[in-house]
């Protein structure tokens, strides 16, 4: 069967050799963050994860780009404080100090403006960047990333709880009962027949098929502490103020399964952003970067 016809065709690779990047470190108001440079010619792009995530989250699309034998500009993958390897010494994740933690990394390597990835959190937070510092960002990608939704919970911690208290509890049951190995994955199995909502059905279309490698990347990840940090991140921002001051072109992808950030919210975004472009990504859901990343990548090279 073609790759491209697979769903979550490859899975995570924690080696950055094997993309021909290096792993560096910088110092920022959060502590000593972790980043993997790819060092090649050209204009510089970096790729943010979202919740649960790691530079090597993105790792399924560097190996569909490579099987295209499409050729990357210069690459930059964050893991954002607090995740990976990252420190965060401040608890919070605030927006602007974000923003700014992501300029001081870019001028550290280019002068140049960057275009910007980013999933989930991370598609928020380059929003944040291009509307904070536009004469750095020449566009943004952003997959799930629009956020409304989480928003409002993140204004309204408890409106989560009262209105999902099993999906809440299931996650924190199949996360935790993830990092057990096969033991676990079977327990998982059993109470989803029994109809307990799961921590990989919450953010993929088709959880039965992910990759070994994904779910375990996404179990060890997954933390409601980190959760509540990157929810409370948005809490201040205001729509309607913050999005017209982003210049660069700006492309949105959504999964079409996404309960998490639906595609629904497509048309509150185009009027915050009226001349960015609008995919919606079949056959996936949160992490379409990793479910259907020959979509996604056909989608940037558009962009």
């Amino acid at each position: 069967m073609d790759k491209r016809d697979v769903y979550c065709p490859y899975g995570i690779v924690r080696d950055p050799a094997a993309f021909g990047a290096r792993a560096i470190e910088h110092d920022s108001y959060f502590g000593m963050q972790h980043a993997v440079l790819g060092d090649r010619d050209g204009p510089l792009t970096i790729f943010v994860h979202g919740m649960g995530g790691t530079w090597s989250s993105w790792t399924p699309l560097l190996q569909t780009a490579a099987a295209e034998g499409v050729t990357l500009d210069r690459f930059l993958l964050v893991d954002l404080p607090g995740f990976g390897k990252s420190e965060n010494l401040r608890g919070a994740l605030e927006l602007s100090a974000i923003a700014d933690m992501l300029l001081a990394v870019t001028e550290s390597i280019t002068s140049e403006p960057v275009a910007l990835v980013g999933q989930s959190i991370g598609g928020f937070f380059v929003l944040a960047m291009a509307a904070m510092h536009p004469d750095k960002v020449r566009s943004v990608t952003s997959l799930a990333g629009s956020f409304q939704q989480l928003m409002t919970y993140a204004r309204h911690p408890s409106l989560l709880l009262r209105q999902h208290p099993v999906t809440v509890a299931g996650t924190a049951v199949s996360a935790a009962l993830s990092r057990l190995g096969s033991p676990g994955a079977r327990a998982r199995r059993f109470l989803r027949r029994m109809g307990m909502p799961d921590l990989f059905a919450q953010v993929t279309a088709h959880p039965e098929q992910l990759d070994p490698s994904v779910t375990a990347a996404l179990s060890s990840g997954f933390s409601f502490p980190n959760f509540a940090r990157t929810l409370a991140a948005g809490r201040s921002y205001a729509d309607n103020d913050f999005w017209p001051r982003i210049q660069c072109p700006v492309d949105l992808l959504w999964g079409e399964h996404d309960s998490l950030v639906p595609p629904s919210e497509a048309a509150l975004m185009r009027e915050l952003l009226p001349s960015a472009g609008a995919t919606v990504v079949a056959d996936a859901a949160h992490i379409m970067h990793i479910e259907r990343p020959y979509a996604v990548l056909d989608r940037m090279g558009r962009g």
